[in-house]
């Protein structure tokens, strides 16, 4: 996507190139007074505003007041030019209804001409269902770990490569190996008998 952009009296107009609009992803742009000037519909989508609630708004409005006074400063030290945006982020936002979304962002700097920020432009994508089911594997690998090392038996998982990947305390009583031993080796290579492979 592209943005068109001139500086002419004092402030800048934006253009979006046929896409954007319609973009899967949400794409913003904010000047340098904090003013939201464009945001694409899957953006005002994700945070349930009419596109004319967002035009001209503070993007404060869209962050969680916890965080607010430290995006505030970072923010104005992007514009100022005293340090660049991260080429990608993960931040909280605001929706209309209160609720909060997470969003990976890519940022961008948009100058003027000579040279001036006039800007930032964002493009990110709304993780909060990913994250969440992320988090909930996490928390079931965590509670199988707890049943698993405090199993008496032993138990020994394998990959289809045939390599160890899981081997409890009972394993190690039984066979001798410790985990950080024999998880990554080949089953048949550290337990079965020449013989029998």
């Amino acid at each position: 996507f592209f943005f068109l952009f001139s500086s002419r009296r004092r402030h800048t107009r934006y253009i979006s190139v046929t896409g954007v609009q319609t973009c899967a992803l949400p794409i913003s742009v904010i000047n340098t007074e904090g003013t939201v000037v464009y945001m694409n519909r899957k953006g005002c989508e994700i945070l349930g505003y009419e596109r004319d609630e967002l035009i001209n708004s503070r993007f404060d409005l869209l962050i969680p007041e916890n965080i607010r006074g430290k995006m505030h400063t970072i923010f104005q030290k992007i514009i100022r030019g005293e340090t660049t945006p991260p080429e990608y982020h993960e931040n909280e936002l605001l929706r209309k209804n209160g609720d909060i979304r997470l969003i990976s962002f890519h940022s961008s700097i948009i100058r003027n001409i000579d040279g001036t920020i006039s800007g930032i432009l964002f493009s990110g994508e709304d993780i909060t269902d990913r994250r969440m089911s992320e988090n909930k594997l996490a928390e079931s690998e965590k509670q199988l770990n707890i049943v698993v090392e405090s199993a008496i038996d032993a138990i020994v998982m394998i990959n289809s490569a045939g390599n160890i990947t899981l081997w409890n305390k009972a394993a190690e009583k039984m066979f001798g190996y410790s985990a950080e031993e024999i998880v990554g080796k080949s089953i048949l290579d550290a337990m079965i008998p020449v013989k029998y492979r």
